[in-house]
């Protein structure tokens, strides 16, 4: 094969297989489990610096090329402990918010208004009028009170009217539903 031969695993992918000049060739750092199965063992079988025969995925064919190889490493409980905490409480933090979207969805079915549902709840609710798809007032002035969140206007004008939203979890980690 060209590897064989000797030319550069980057020429071979983009000559072969038809990557582009650019491409991220590297899968990065990863522990087996961390792998699809057809990759894994072949993968943890390489040498250093060793390139495997083509492997058949569901997805491609691919070529591994293993550059390192690092010993796994089991952290201490008192190293991780502050991102365990913080993934329970993150994750009790969704399930209430699913709890509440949900209770919300029913209150909103049953006929509820916006207005009432988000009351009950104790959530806070925004009336806007007349605001254009880039925030803008009939008058052309930034409407007043829109709220600060990229994704809340492209929802807005995807939303049929009359109709509500899914609810839409912000970047930054807010969430929102609309009508």
């Amino acid at each position: 094969t060209l590897l064989e031969e000797g030319k550069s695993f980057e020429i071979v992918a983009i000559e072969v297989g038809k990557v582009e000049k650019d491409a991220n060739l590297s899968l990065g750092s990863h522990a087996r489990k961390d792998l699809i199965p057809e990759l894994s063992e072949p993968a943890f079988r390489l040498k250093k610096g060793a390139i495997s025969k083509a492997i058949k995925s569901p997805f491609v064919w691919h070529v591994l090329r293993v550059k390192t190889i690092e010993p796994g490493v089991t952290p201490k409980f008192k190293d991780i402990r502050d991102k365990i905490a913080a993934e329970i409480a993150h994750n009790r933090a969704i399930e209430s918010l699913y709890a509440i979207s949900t209770e919300l969805e029913d209150r909103l079915a049953s006929g509820a208004t916006f207005e009432e549902a988000g009351k009950e709840l104790n959530l806070s609710t925004l009336h806007l009028e007349n605001v254009s798809a880039e925030g803008k007032t009939p008058d052309g002035k930034m409407a007043k009170g829109l709220p600060d969140i990229e994704e809340f206007l492209p929802t807005a004008f995807d939303t049929a009217d009359g109709e509500e939203s899914t609810l839409v979890e912000t970047k930054d980690g807010r969430l929102f539903i609309l009508r």
